[in-house]
């Protein structure tokens, strides 16, 4: 602002602090509060307002009201109410307001106080309110998230004060910063919300499902509860031990899983549970590791009372008659066959394989139900059984229904007599939807995982980026300022040459990054549209040409007149930029880049694709440095063939913006050999 005392280079340092003080944030309202606090601090003579929107009731409220303390009451009762009661409609927002806060800039507002809000605030009283806080600018910027506008920073300024370009360019990136610390704590509650949902999943499925470390309980569902008779409480952090009849059979049922576990990856196991009243029931359990390459951190498992079950194989031994009463209400599907033909199936059969009629299945062959895949398992399992003729183990196996839908199914089998002679009963229970939860929390631990320690590593990075060139500015900048008589014209240039290259090189990172985050937040408007792709490139071309006769280096584009592509014609140039910058840098003395294309067609859609490469023959890359190339949370800055600095974002950046039009971007290079970074676009 006018006559402020902040300088460009405090910018830089405040950012840097604020990054770093945001990284650990948990609270939405402590970030608004923070970057009003900030604005306030370097600007003292504004006043803040952070309104967020609220979508059910299509209007904004204040959330954040900074620097008019003094005068609120006066402000209130011109009013007529709390100001932070009042609920602005956004209808109401003049389109010219609503232009300038969709833009992701800082913006001034022309018509004052009662152009902010149209007929919510009378301009009589919007005058009124303005004298009293003696206001002469107002300044705006929307704040958005996944192209969306959740809030407003709107800035105040008194007579005689305006913010200068610089000025302006760091309130935006305050802003993103806050931005992306938002985004930070969204997908933390994201991650409990999510954590919420599959421990409602845990307790309504109709079968027993717990997790373990160590045979510790850590959590159960309800249906173990009902099972075993024991509460929550007298489960979780106890031993299994307490539901087995004694040591041995403990040992056994945990020795046979954890080599099964080890061996083919789940634990299949049938026991006895002893329950709290003293009854025992016949137990089928499975058991999987949440990382199979170490057990320690824990085991999900899922235990089915197969206790009717038993019971009624027992039975069926005594009377055919009896096992069909029994088994025709089971909740389980029953099947026996025999030489792979079907002879009975109950009900839950009937349902499991979407069949309305028994006579569907009867006669047909048991093993076409089977998936393709699993059918020469269960042959093998089946001739094992009638060898032996002990049951089958219990496993899981794909089955495919009448409609055509692909379904898991627990199978186990044995031996009975039927009619005379030796049949299979084969039991199946449907765990398709089971399967798919335990997945989906595997997958989205991992994902949630992956996702964070990637964003934490480049937080990491960034605020390091950010905080280091500064040591080389205040050290030049102290020694000029304390001991400037001591040195020559020419020492104190080279302090000054210093001091400039390392803002400059800092200047760029914050606007790569600001740029990257504009990016992540789809807050870069896309405008697709027919491109000459080789006026583009030579516009580029004519950008870097300066930074090319520094170095005496050939520029010269191979891409033929009127080579159309569609893409948006701002974020070619910026890629096509960086691209050259980057080749440029790295190429030596007196060398060569060139940007060349191909035409191919895509092998999927079959559309017409537009292969670009930028090729340089300087000093190349080593493969550790090629495989993390575009990867966020291994920046690389390798220095250029002069010394050159990077920011270590420009490859990112670009990628994003390939990715954003539709297409791919990798690298080719060998040491000393030369670099080729190629990218592809949609072509007409």
């Amino acid at each position: 602002m006018k006559g402020s005392y902040v300088t460009e280079g405090l910018h830089f340092t405040q950012i840097s602090k604020f990054a770093i003080q945001l990284e650990k944030a948990t609270d939405e309202h402590y970030i608004f509060q923070e970057i009003a606090d900030k604005i306030k601090e370097l600007f003292p003579d504004t006043y803040i307002i952070c309104t967020i929107i609220t979508p059910q009731s299509n209007s904004y409220k204040i959330y954040v009201l900074k620097g008019v303390e003094k005068f609120r009451k006066a402000i209130e009762k011109v009013l007529g109410k709390d100001i932070l009661s009042i609920e602005f409609p956004l209808a109401e927002i003049s389109s010219d307001n609503l232009r300038l806060n969709s833009n992701g800039q800082l913006n001034e507002i022309h018509g004052g106080v009662f152009s902010l809000a149209l007929e919510t605030i009378p301009k009589s009283i919007s005058i009124g309110i303005e004298k009293i806080l003696g206001i002469s600018k107002i300044y705006t910027m929307g704040l958005a998230l996944d192209n969306l506008n959740f809030g407003n920073l709107t800035i105040f300024c008194k007579k005689d004060n305006e913010f200068s370009e610089s000025d302006i360019r760091f309130i935006e990136t305050l802003c993103v910063i806050g931005t992306i610390a938002l985004q930070k704590i969204r997908a933390h509650i994201k991650v409990r919300v999510d954590n919420e949902k599959i421990n409602r999943i845990l307790q309504v499925v109709p079968v027993g499902i717990g997790s373990l470390v160590g045979r510790i309980f850590l959590d159960v569902n309800h249906r173990i509860t009902e099972i075993t008779g024991y509460s929550k409480e007298e489960l979780i952090n106890h031993s299994a031990r307490m539901l087995y009849a004694d040591d041995a059979e403990y040992h056994r049922v945990g020795e046979i899983k954890y080599k099964q576990l080890t061996e083919i990856g789940v634990g299949e196991i049938e026991t006895l549970w002893i329950c709290k009243d003293g009854s025992a029931k016949h137990i089928l359990l499975r058991s999987s590791a949440l990382n199979q390459s170490d057990f320690s951190e824990g085991l999900l498992f899922t235990a089915l009372d197969i206790t009717p079950r038993m019971e009624a194989k027992n039975a069926l031994l005594e009377s055919e008659d009896r096992y069909r009463k029994l088994v025709e209400n089971s909740p389980v599907a029953i099947m026996i066959h025999r030489n792979g033909i079907i002879e009975f199936i109950n009900q839950a059969g009937l349902e499991i394989y979407e069949a309305t009629s028994p006579d569907q299945l009867i006669g047909t062959n048991a093993l076409e139900m089977l998936h393709p895949q699993e059918r020469e398992g269960a042959l093998s399992r089946i001739f094992k059984m009638y060898q032996t003729g002990l049951p089958a183990p219990v496993t899981e196996e794909r089955f495919v229904t009448l409609k055509g839908n692909e379904i898991i199914l627990q199978v186990a089998a044995s031996i009975i007599q039927y009619q005379g002679t030796p049949a299979s009963l084969v039991f199946g229970l449907n765990v398709t939807d089971l399967k798919k939860a335990e997945n989906e929390i595997i997958r989205f631990s991992k994902e949630l995982e992956e996702i964070n320690n990637a964003k934490d590593k480049f937080f990491s990075i960034i605020a390091h980026d950010l905080k280091s060139p500064f040591n080389s500015i205040l050290g030049f900048a102290d020694i000029l300022h304390t001991e400037y008589d001591e040195y020559s014209d020419d020492e104190r240039k080279h302090f000054i040459k210093n001091i400039v290259s390392s803002a400059q090189n800092t200047y760029r990172l914050l606007e790569n990054l600001l740029e990257w985050s504009r990016a992540q937040t789809n807050r870069i408007d896309f405008k697709p549209e027919v491109l000459e792709l080789s006026s583009v490139i030579n516009e580029s071309i004519m950008l870097v040409r300066g930074q090319a006769e520094a170095k005496d280096i050939h520029l010269f584009s191979a891409v033929e007149f009127n080579t159309r592509v569609v893409a948006d014609e701002n974020m070619i140039k910026t890629i096509t930029r960086n691209l050259l910058s980057n080749a440029i840098k790295f190429s030596r003395r007196r060398g060569n880049v060139r940007v060349m294309e191909r035409h191919f067609s895509h092998p999927e859609s079959q559309r017409k694709m537009i292969e670009i490469s930028v090729k340089d023959d300087g000093i190349g890359m080593s493969k550790a440095v090629l495989d993390q190339l575009f990867k966020i949370d291994q920046m690389i800055r390798t220095p250029g063939t002069d010394n050159e600095k990077g920011t270590g974002l420009g490859l990112i950046l670009s990628q994003e913006l390939v990715t954003r039009n539709g297409g791919k971007i990798w690298a080719e290079s060998e040491q000393g050999k030369g670099s080729t970074i190629h990218f592809t676009l949609p072509g007409v």
